[in-house]
């Protein structure tokens, strides 16, 4: 009985110094990204110059691969700059991941009964900074090679940069620019309906905030197809 509650009382402390290790590994990962500040010079990078190098960069990452492999991507993201704000596809820091996918399968999701297109391979992150950012290191960036399992669309389905698709977006909400707001753009896979999704969202930025020309509830989101440019309202994406 003794040992019994010793295995068990080592079990729930092993339990909790795990998510104690997660937590903490989490609120390193939000502090570094919160570090980036930026000074005033900032021009920001637009996303067709970036995505540009990516796809150079893709072919000769599979040029040294077995012939018939194709570029694929599962994500893009804008990271977040204090200092500058993310506007006409404008941003500081690009980064994405992309994957070669030795095969492309269906899984049939045992909630949902819906069926998914799931890529295994390898992925590689790029990333582009620009000069000026504080806390991280300016220029063409690639990480190491990783094994991949998961939603991955065709970089060349890509068709709607965030530029582009922050015009849509706008549109859809009938919202015309001024000047106190900024943007944050992500690209997802909507695994079930295969499909490269932007998420645009608008919020108010500080000298509106300061200026009293916005407020933080002066914010949405819009989902736009990046394959086709039209208003996504019904995939989940991941």
């Amino acid at each position: 009985m003794e040992i019994w509650k010793s295995k068990r009382s080592w079990s729930v402390v092993s339990f909790l110094m795990v998510v104690i290790v997660a937590a903490v590994m989490a609120c390193d990962a939000d502090a570094k990204r919160a570090s980036l500040k930026g000074g005033e010079d900032l021009n920001g990078i637009a996303f067709d110059d970036f995505w540009d190098r990516v796809k150079d960069e893709g072919r000769q990452w599979t040029g040294n691969q077995q012939a018939g492999n194709q570029l694929y991507v599962s994500k893009i993201s804008a990271i977040p700059v204090k200092g500058f704000d993310n506007h006409n596809g404008l941003s500081a820091i690009w980064e994405t991941q992309v994957v070669r996918c030795n095969s492309v399968k269906e899984y049939k999701d045992p909630d949902s009964k819906k069926i998914e297109m799931i890529c295994n391979g390898r992925s590689i992150t790029y990333r582009m900074t620009e000069t000026g950012i504080a806390g991280a290191q300016s220029g063409f960036r690639k990480g190491r090679e990783k094994n991949f399992r998961g939603a991955a669309v065709l970089l060349e389905r890509v068709r709607f940069g965030a530029g582009k698709a922050e015009e849509i977006a706008n549109s859809n909400k009938r919202f015309r620019p001024v000047g106190y707001e900024y943007y944050t753009y992500d690209l997802h896979i909507a695994h079930v309906a295969d499909k490269p999704v932007w998420v645009i969202k608008k919020g108010c930025n500080h000298r509106g905030l300061k200026q009293k020309q916005c407020t933080s509830k002066d914010s949405w989101a819009v989902k736009v197809d990046a394959e086709t440019g039209e208003i996504n309202k019904t995939v989940n994406s991941r």
